[in-house]
């Protein structure tokens, strides 16, 4: 696996590099505590990734945001003292239950939700198979992890109140974590017109923000290391590249002083929703040279 030494980086900087997207930005109420003593360098450890993301999560209940995702990075084992590496080089040969039991669950119990008190955890939804653990807090938010295309129908349930009528309250939040599904005409089957238009309401016209998003990826061939970073609900997408340190981290699970990820964003994005991956990818192939 070839390395990419950090002085063979291009200086790129942020400002030419940022997109100017049209989508507008939503007029910002002032900012908690929480949300202001955000992390702007990416974690390089899982338990440093749940404490900003904790710290985002609940800046963004604070300030009345009631459709939230989050996006943690998961290690097999649910160790959260293990680097923050790539989804693809982690392999769960018991699909998505396996994933959920071993290392979503932990890692959301003991490491994004500690410490917040008031916490309940009450199970699965429907199947196991599916991975979509739930928490809840009193009557601030309920949390469920996994939702995708395939699984919308049983979040759907959860959403109408089928499974307790609290989360149809308008002050409380629902939150995601590690959510994977796409768009609402990609829910279901052809057929279903009544979810997918369902999931459109719910998913693509719902007023979804991101509060803390960490996604370390490789480019094809795993030439390139890097992460696509979302700090807070109130600060745009930012594509860090990995350091020396964070090669040896992603190819041998080497833990140094030194952080895994560049502390300047090599692009962004100043968009609600997450930037296609194929853009990402090659803004950090554009942003290398070897």
């Amino acid at each position: 696996m070839p390395v990419v030494a950090v002085s063979q980086r291009r200086a790129v900087t942020v400002a030419a590099r940022t997109r100017a997207h049209t989508t507008p930005r939503s007029p910002l109420r002032s900012r908690t505590t929480a949300c202001a003593s955000v992390a702007l360098q990416p974690a390089s450890v899982i338990s440093a990734a749940c404490a900003h993301a904790r710290r985002a999560l609940l800046g963004a209940i604070d300030e009345k945001h009631r459709r939230i995702i989050v996006h943690l990075p998961i290690e097999a084992n649910g160790n959260l003292c293990a680097p923050t590496v790539p989804l693809a080089d982690i392999v769960f040969a018991g699909g998505m239950r396996q994933r959920f039991a071993e290392a979503t669950q932990p890692i959301v119990a003991d490491g994004l939700l500690e410490g917040v008190s008031d916490v309940s955890y009450h199970g699965v939804l429907e199947s196991q198979a599916d991975g979509m653990g739930v928490w809840s807090r009193r009557d601030d938010f309920t949390l469920v992890t996994h939702v995708g295309d395939q699984t919308f129908d049983v979040f759907l349930k959860l959403l109408r109140g089928e499974f307790g009528e609290r989360v149809m309250r308008q002050d409380h939040a629902i939150v995601l974590v590690n959510p994977y599904f796409t768009k609402g005409d990609n829910v279901g089957q052809p057929w279903d017109v009544k979810l997918r238009e369902a999931a459109r309401e719910e998913l693509d016209d719902a007023p979804w923000i991101t509060a803390y998003a960490h996604l370390p990826f490789r480019t094809a061939g795993s030439s390139r290391l890097g992460t696509l970073y979302k700090p807070s609900h109130d600060r745009g997408w930012r594509l860090h590249a990995a350091t020396e340190s964070g090669w040896n981290a992603a190819s041998f699970g080497e833990v140094s002083d030194e952080s895994m990820w560049d502390e300047d964003p090599c692009a962004g994005w100043h968009t609600e929703r997450m930037p296609d991956w194929s853009v990402v990818k090659q803004e950090l192939v554009d942003a290398l040279v070897l």
